[in-house]
C-alpha cells in the first residue's frame, strides 16, 4: 500500500473518494492499495496534496477531546512527515 493512501484511509477516506480527489478510477486505487501497480510520481504528488488537505480538514473538524481522531491525525501527520523527509 502506498503510505499516502494508508494515511488517507486512516483518516476515513474511502477508495472511491481518494479516486475522485486524485482523478483516477476506483479500481486504480485498489491496485495501488494492494501494491499491484506502481504509483507514478505525478499521482504520488496528488496523493500528498490530498493528504495535506485531509489532515487540515480533520484538525479543523475534530471534536475537542476526541482522542481517537487525535491519534488518527497524528498517524497521518507522521506518514506525511516521513514522505517529505525523503
Amino acid at each position: 500500500m502506498s503510505p499516502e493512501i494508508e494515511a488517507l484511509v486512516v483518516l476515513g477516506y474511502s477508495g472511491r473518494h481518494i479516486a475522485e480527489v486524485v482523478d483516477v478510477s476506483a479500481p486504480t486505487i485498489s491496485l495501488w492499495r494492494h501494491g499491484r501497480v506502481h504509483v507514478s510520481t505525478e499521482n504520488r504528488a496528488k496523493l500528498a496534496v490530498a493528504l495535506r488537505t485531509a489532515i487540515t480538514h480533520a484538525i479543523r473538524n475534530a471534536a475537542p477531546g476526541d482522542v481517537v481522531m487525535g491519534a488518527k491525525i497524528k498517524a497521518a501527520m507522521e506518514i506525511l512527515q516521513s514522505l517529505e523527509s525523503h
